[in-house]
C-alpha cells in the first residue's frame, strides 16, 4: 500500500466509521467492488461524502431539469471553484470551467445492506488571469440513506447534474413559495448530462441496500 493509499485508508475510516469492518475485510470488499477498478483505498481517492442530493427543476419547459449533489461551500477541492461561479457571469464561467469526465461506482457491504455510490468529476478550471486548475472530486453517496427517487434522477434520460453549494440547498430549501430556477442554478457548478452513465451503479446500490438480510 503506497501512501495515497494509506491516507485515503485514514480519510475514508474516519468519515464513515460504520464501514470500518468493511474496510478491514479487504478480499471481501475487492468482490463487493462494481463497476470501479484500482481496488477498495482507490474507491475512496479524492472522495468526500456529499452532504446530500436534490431535484432541480425549473418551472417552465426548459431543458435543465435535473438533479444536484449538495457539497460544503468550503470544500477544499472546490471553494475557489464556487467563488469564480460568483465573480463571473455565466458565459464567462462556460469558457473557464471544463468538465472532463464523470465515473460511477459501487461499494458493497459484504456482509450487511449497506452500499456507497462513488460519484468522481474530474474538470479543469481557468482562472481570468490564465492560471489553470486541474479539479478532481470523488463524491460519496450512501444509497441506503438517500430518497430513492433522488436518485432515480441521475438516470433518467436527458437530466443534467450540478454540484450545489451547501447554502444554496438550504436557501432553496426554506424558500416560501416558488423560486427562480436561474437564482438556483447561477451559484452551481454545471457538470452537464449523465448520459446513462449511473444506470448500472445506482441499480446495484439500491439493490444492496433493500435486501432483508444482515442487519
Amino acid at each position: 500500500m503506497n501512501r495515497g493509499d494509506e491516507q485515503a485508508q485514514r480519510e475514508a475510516t474516519q468519515q464513515a466509521p460504520d464501514y470500518a469492518a468493511l474496510l478491514a475485510a479487504t478480499q471481501a470488499v475487492e468482490r463487493s467492488l462494481s463497476g470501479f477498478s484500482g481496488g477498495v483505498w482507490r474507491f475512496f481517492a479524492d472522495g468526500c461524502f456529499a452532504v446530500g442530493a436534490m431535484t432541480v427543476d425549473p418551472l417552465d419547459e426548459q431543458p435543465d431539469r435535473g438533479v444536484g449533489i449538495i457539497v460544503a461551500d468550503d470544500d477544499p477541492a472546490l471553494r475557489l471553484c464556487f467563488e469564480l461561479r460568483d465573480q463571473l457571469g455565466d458565459r464567462e464561467f462556460a469558457a473557464a470551467w471544463k468538465v472532463k469526465d464523470m465515473r460511477w461506482g459501487v461499494l458493497q457491504h459484504p456482509t450487511k445492506p449497506k452500499a456507497l455510490i462513488r460519484f468522481a468529476v474530474q474538470a479543469t478550471l481557468t482562472e481570468p488571469g490564465g492560471e489553470g486548475h486541474h479539479v478532481s472530486r470523488a463524491f460519496l453517496l450512501d444509497a441506503g440513506q438517500m430518497l430513492e427517487p433522488v436518485l432515480r434522477r441521475f438516470s433518467e434520460t436527458g437530466t443534467w447534474a450540478w454540484l450545489i453549494p451547501a447554502s444554496v440547498a438550504v436557501r432553496e430549501h426554506r424558500r416560501q413559495g416558488p423560486g427562480s430556477f436561474y437564482d438556483a442554478v447561477s451559484r452551481c457548478l454545471p457538470l452537464g448530462a449523465c448520459a446513462g452513465g449511473p444506470v448500472r451503479a445506482i441499480d446495484t446500490a439500491l439493490a444492496h441496500a433493500r435486501e432483508p438480510w444482515g442487519r
